[in-house]
């Protein structure tokens, strides 16, 4: 992962969603979001376009303490937002950096072939591929538990870094903070981050904790569920 993956070594599936939702654990696609929740992902949209200006910044994370918060479903929706509103001032790349769930990938690659050697997936992912959102590619999720990001912490920021040339903006789906320990190392590596949370779920503490050591890079806050379901909040 020191090198930049290889640019759309796979097809995207033709079938994939246009964007997600959630609905308790499971990701739904659908063909557009409620009105509510497409205007939060705009107002953040809007915002994290004027502080890149602002600061330069190409990467977003997008974080949550825990599994099952809509972490992933938030990345793909903000990602898209990104794509349809960039233009030409380039494209954006969607990261599939939870390695031990690899949601993304299955999403919208599809499965791994059936009896795969899995030195042969180590040796394909991560590969950069188009997809069906207009201006967004998807970067797999590396193959293996921790996909290297414990043994060689570098490599995330350094592929990051060499992506900058090509991209506008990087939008990346963490492994949550708490329950990956990977979590913590692709934190580092994102400029801005992205909180999300379920209502109902997401605990106080949780969000306490997550926040720690992270709270002066959280550019916005979305939030998932019950009464609170408005998209998303910018920060700053």
């Amino acid at each position: 992962m020191t090198h930049p993956p290889t640019s759309r070594a796979l097809a995207p599936r033709s079938d994939a969603p246009r964007t997600l939702a959630v609905q308790g654990d499971r990701l739904l696609p659908v063909d557009a979001p409620d009105p509510g929740t497409a205007d939060g992902y705009l107002r953040l949209t809007a915002h994290i376009l004027l502080q890149a200006q602002r600061k330069d910044f190409h990467t977003v994370g997008v974080i949550s303490a825990r599994h099952g918060e809509g972490k992933t479903t938030a990345a793909v929706n903000l990602a898209v937002c990104l794509g349809r509103t960039r233009g030409r001032l380039g494209r954006v790349l969607l990261v599939d950096a939870d390695a031990r769930h690899r949601t993304l990938t299955r999403l919208l690659c599809g499965p791994d072939p059936e009896g795969a050697d899995p030195e042969e997936l180590a040796a394909r992912h991560p590969m950069v591929v188009a997809t069906g959102f207009a201006g967004v590619d998807l970067m797999t999720a590396p193959w293996g538990a921790d996909a290297l990001t414990l043994h060689d912490p570098g490599a995330w920021a350094q592929t990051f870094q060499d992506l900058r040339g090509r991209y506008g903006q990087i939008v990346i789906d963490c492994p949550s903070v708490l329950d990956d320990p990977e979590g913590m190392v692709l934190r580092d590596c994102a400029e801005e981050l992205v909180l999300v949370v379920r209502a109902g779920r997401t605990t106080r503490s949780a969000v306490e904790r997550s926040l720690r050591s992270v709270r002066q890079r959280v550019i916005g806050v979305i939030v998932h569920g019950g009464s609170a379901e408005r998209g998303a909040g910018a920060r700053r």
